[in-house]
């Protein structure tokens, strides 16, 4: 151990002295001390070194006596022919409880009921749509090639054509997309079809009032 420097009541610088001699010589745990090696000063029972010396001994604890045996009652001899004076009532007692016995209600166990399994609804297929098949129209992409409008209604019949194979493959949303575009574009093909004779019709009648 080193040698510590410590402050009295006074606050006094004191030191140096053993960390031993420092409990005789007033060092309690809440006095500041300080030794090589310390940044500043700090209380003795915060210093590693000096906290042991600040644990108070517990004194060695004696039992007390043990207590003496006390020897048990003896019991006065009693001959067999001598009936118990409580015989009579314990034979009594002793029906009533076995008719106590009898009395109490015996409950069936409850027979365990078989559990119905319930059906969840099945939810639909990969493959299958919720709205069914979804119709390609292929005819009124036929009538607006004929018609209408030729290459309008041919792109028409091509997105016709893909709605059953890709709903085949189980790919319902593009199938009901190809649907969608195949009368989609068969209606164009209409329209530009009747505003395609509209204007032919307009430019004949024209052309023969010139004539």
């Amino acid at each position: 151990m080193g040698k510590y420097y410590y402050l009295n009541a006074q606050n006094e610088q004191q030191g140096p002295a053993e960390a031993g001699e420092l409990k005789g010589l007033g060092v309690t745990e809440n006095t500041l001390v300080w030794t090589q090696g310390m940044p500043q000063w700090a209380p003795a029972g915060n210093v590693d070194e000096l906290k042991q010396m600040f644990v108070p001994v517990m004194e060695e604890m004696v039992p007390p006596p043990a207590p003496t045996p006390t020897p048990a009652p003896t019991q006065a001899y009693q001959p067999a022919s001598s009936a118990p004076v409580n015989q009579p009532e314990s034979q009594s007692a002793a029906p009533a409880m076995g008719t106590a016995y009898n009395k109490v209600e015996r409950t069936p166990a409850a027979t365990p009921q078989p559990s119905t399994p319930t059906s969840s609804p099945s939810s639909p297929s990969a493959t299958s749509s919720p709205n069914g098949k979804p119709e390609n129209n292929m005819i009124w992409a036929v009538l607006s090639t004929v018609l209408c409008c030729v290459p309008i209604g041919i792109y028409a019949i091509i997105c016709a054509n893909k709605v059953d194979e890709l709903y085949n493959a189980g790919n319902v949303e593009e199938a009901n997309k190809q649907a969608a575009e195949a009368k989609k574009w068969a209606i164009i093909g209409a329209a530009a079809g009747a505003v395609g004779a509209f204007l032919y019709t307009i430019i004949m009648i024209i052309a023969s009032l010139n004539n």
